[in-house]
C-alpha cells in the first residue's frame, strides 16, 4: 500500500524552493509545482472533447507556465530533433511528473 509523506514533509515542501528538477527520457529540466489554475489547463486539454488545435494551445501554455524557459526551450528543440531520445509519450511523461509535483500521490495503478 502506497503511504504517503507526513504532514510536516509536505509542509516543508511548500515552504521550500518551488523549482524542481526532474529527468524524463534522458532529458532534465526544472518544472515547478503547477498552481490550481494550471491544472485546470491540463485537465481541459486532456479532455476528449477538447479540439486538437485547442488541446494544443492549452499544453504548450501549461508548459511554458511550468518550465523554466530554458526547460522548455530545450524540450521542444529536443522535440524537433531526430537524433533526440525524446519520444511520443514523453510529452504526456512530462506533463504528468510537472501535474503530480509536491504531492502525496501515486500516478500509476498500485498492483495490488
Amino acid at each position: 500500500m502506497f503511504d504517503p509523506p507526513s504532514g510536516l514533509d509536505d509542509l516543508t515542501h511548500d515552504t521550500t524552493d518551488p523549482w524542481h528538477t526532474i529527468t524524463v527520457d534522458g532529458l532534465t529540466l526544472e518544472a515547478r509545482v503547477p498552481t490550481p489554475m494550471a491544472l485546470g489547463i491540463l485537465a481541459r486539454a486532456t479532455s476528449k472533447h477538447a479540439p486538437p488545435a485547442m488541446r494544443h494551445d492549452m499544453i504548450v501554455q501549461f508548459l511554458h507556465t511550468n518550465l523554466t524557459e530554458d526547460s522548455a526551450t530545450r524540450l521542444w528543440e529536443a522535440m524537433l530533433d531526430p537524433a533526440s531520445p525524446i519520444t511520443e509519450g514523453t510529452l504526456d511523461e512530462v506533463m504528468r511528473t510537472v501535474a503530480t509535483l509536491g504531492t502525496a500521490r501515486p500516478t500509476r495503478r498500485s498492483s495490488h
